[in-house]
Order: C-alpha cells, then sequence, then structure tokens
C-alpha cells in the first residue's frame, strides 16, 4: 500500500511539473568496482581475527528515471552486487585464510540533484535479496561453506552516487564518480555466530544481539541515454516524444 501512494504521488507530481517545464526520461547502464566491509565489533575486538581491509566488490545492472526541468529528478535501479569480506583466522598456532561472499539483487529508488556544470548527486534507499552466501575456508586444508541459513534475506540501507560528467550531448551523458551503501540490517540473522569462521569454537550462545553491517565503497562509471522527453508540444497538448539522433 506504501509502495501503491508512492507511486501515485509521483505520477502526479510529473505531471503537475511537466505543465511547466520539460521531463526528460532516460534509461543507463551503470557499473560499479570497489571495496567491501562486514562490520562486526566482536570480531574486530577479537585479536585472533584480522580483517583484510580491502576485499573486492562489484555491481552492475540498470537504470530509468526522470529529470524534471535540469536540475532535478528521481532514478530507480536494479542490478546484480557481489560484497566479500576477507579475514586472517590465528587458531591454534595455524593460520587459516577465510573469505565470505554475498550475492544480492538490488534495488533502490534515488533523487538526482545535477548541475549545469556536470556534477551530480544521487541519494535514497537501497533494498537488497541475499542470493547466496559462500564462506570459504583455506588453510591446512581447503573447504567451502553455504551459509544461506545463517543470512538475513532481505536487508535495507541507504546509497548515495556522486561525481562528474565527462562527456555530455543532447542524448547521451556518461557518469563517473563514487558511489557507497551502508546497510541498516544485520546480515547474520543466527544469534552468537561470527563471521569469520564456520566452526563451533567461533559460535558464543551468551552473545544474543550481534550484529554485522555491510558497507560498500567503489567507483561507478554509468552510461545514460535520455531516450524520451515529456512536455507541451507544438499542437499545445502535453505528450510524450521520443528523441532521435
Amino acid at each position: 500500500m506504501k509502495r501503491l501512494i508512492f507511486i501515485l504521488i509521483l505520477t502526479l507530481s510529473i505531471s503537475a511539473y511537466s505543465q511547466r517545464n520539460i521531463t526528460w526520461i532516460f534509461a543507463s547502464g551503470s557499473g560499479a568496482y570497489g571495496t567491501s566491509f562486514f562490520f562486526n565489533e566482536a570480531s574486530l575486538n577479537d585479536d585472533n581475527i584480522s580483517y583484510n581491509y580491502y576485499s573486492p566488490s562489484y555491481y552492475f545492472g540498470g537504470r530509468f528515471g526522470f529529470i524534471f526541468g535540469e536540475t532535478t529528478g528521481i532514478v530507480a535501479s536494479i542490478y546484480k552486487n557481489t560484497m566479500t569480506q576477507g579475514y586472517i583466522i590465528e587458531n591454534n598456532s595455524s593460520t587459516q585464510n577465510v573469505n565470505a561472499s554475498i550475492g544480492m539483487l538490488q534495488y533502490d529508488v534515488m533523487l538526482l540533484v545535477q548541475s549545469e556544470t556536470g556534477f551530480y548527486f544521487n541519494v535514497g534507499p537501497e533494498f537488497a535479496k541475499v542470493k547466496s552466501a559462500i564462506l570459504n575456508v583455506s588453510g591446512a586444508t581447503d573447504n567451502q561453506y553455504d551459509i544461506m541459513d545463517k543470512i538475513t534475506p532481505n536487508l535495507t540501507g541507504l546509497s548515495f552516487k556522486m561525481g562528474i560528467k565527462p562527456l555530455r550531448t543532447d542524448l547521451i551523458e556518461l557518469n563517473l564518480g563514487v558511489t557507497g551503501t551502508y546497510f541498516f540490517s544485520s546480515l547474520i540473522s543466527q544469534s552468537g555466530y561470527i563471521l569469520p569462521l564456520h566452526d563451533r569454537t567461533f559460535y558464543n550462545p551468551a552473545i544474543t544481539d550481534e550484529k554485522t553491517f555491510p558497507v560498500q565503497l567503489g567507483i561507478n562509471l554509468e552510461l545514460v541515454y535520455t531516450f524520451a522527453r515529456y512536455g507541451r508540444a507544438s499542437c499545445g497538448k502535453n505528450r510524450i516524444m521520443i528523441n532521435t539522433f
């Protein structure tokens, strides 16, 4: 119901605003590469666990949006995201390398602000559905564990994108900048479970409210195509007009 109300308000706003200004309609392909971090206070304070502070993360997907006039708009995105976190574990005089890999399908709705100089900024809520969760442990032996049963299936957070437009034409733009996401939802659903090891020596039932918050930061590249506009045509009526090269 809330989503329906939001869509209705958005549609009415677009219609009202377009009475005075042109609304530009665009689609884009977007991708990012960077690092991720699974913040967990217990593992950060454990002397036997060391974080790899660079753990690769990347996503790719598409976006669809509207720009009302020249500077303000709204954009919706859907993309496939992979976040990882590496750890080094000292356990009984042995060293283990652990890598957690989380695959997600994400979508968001963002406010878009841009300037005539080519600067842009997006911010909005982020929603993710976890599709895979794998823990790879290498040491004396190599093992792989599926840990989906310990993972929260749906996450909510906040994302931003900001940068510049090195290429700008009437119909095509290239956006280059930084992007980041912080999830407010805990990645771990099982109380007492600490992510670095699939091992009971790191399972502490006394921990009843342990949280693991995924964070992501990367470089974003986006190719934008403005394929249509909505506004007053030469006949005096409001209509959608398809842009051509």
